[in-house]
């Protein structure tokens, strides 16, 4: 039922007002998948690329590459990753208004400040608590991959996105998994586990895009 033929026959019953957010709900995310695909793809690659480095370099692990070249392409990674995620949520969100803009916005800085909160935390236990270096190495790669998880499955339950939260989940697996594994084997899950479910959820989402 349109708009129009909403005024011409009264005011809408709940149940069609319900089911008119809901087509609005689908149209938006069928607008934002192709920028959710470029955005997960790019952060999967950032993240196996990285971490993958990380491990290759680590001095407890195979050293094959030294330990300040494989940090600095991570951290530029990031750095651009961080930099393109801005172009593209600004772009996406042009033709979006209402709640919908602001529900975004709002989810947006949940990363953001999820991050900055858990570099606070580690900083903290690293510089104040003086935890020993191999807690440190867990605590800096295990933090991130849960908080990952946790908003791709507070994303994907309001979107009611089952392959989306069932990435979430992996994550939160993954993260776990990271701890018992220990170093430097922890940045090899981190790098193959976490980076495959962002690829993957990627993936996901450039169909979703081509279907619409």
């Amino acid at each position: 039922m349109t708009m129009s033929s909403a005024d011409d026959e009264g005011p809408l019953s709940p149940a069609e007002s319900l089911a008119l957010i809901s087509d609005e709900r689908a149209k938006v995310d069928r607008s934002l998948s192709p920028s959710r695909a470029l955005l997960f793809g790019l952060w999967g690659a950032t993240w196996l690329t990285g971490w993958t480095l990380m491990f290759l370099a680590t001095p407890s692990g195979p050293e094959l590459l030294p330990l300040w070249l494989a940090g600095a392409v991570f951290a530029a990674a990031v750095v651009g990753s961080i930099a393109l995620s801005i172009v593209v949520g600004v772009r996406a969100s042009r033709g979006i208004a209402g709640q919908s803009r602001l529900s975004g916005a709002l989810y947006g800085w949940t990363w953001t400040l999820g991050f900055w909160a858990l570099t606070a935390i580690n900083v903290g236990f690293t510089v104040k608590l003086g935890v020993s270096i191999e807690v440190t190495a867990l605590l800096w790669t295990t933090g991130p991959l849960l908080i990952m998880g946790l908003l791709t499955m507070l994303g994907a339950a309001q979107r009611r996105s089952v392959p989306e939260y069932g990435a979430g989940v992996w994550l939160l697996l993954a993260a776990s998994a990271s701890v018992y594994v220990g170093v430097p084997a922890n940045l090899l899950v981190l790098g193959l586990a976490g980076g495959g479910a962002l690829l993957g959820l990627a993936v996901h989402f450039a169909r979703e895009a081509r279907s619409a």
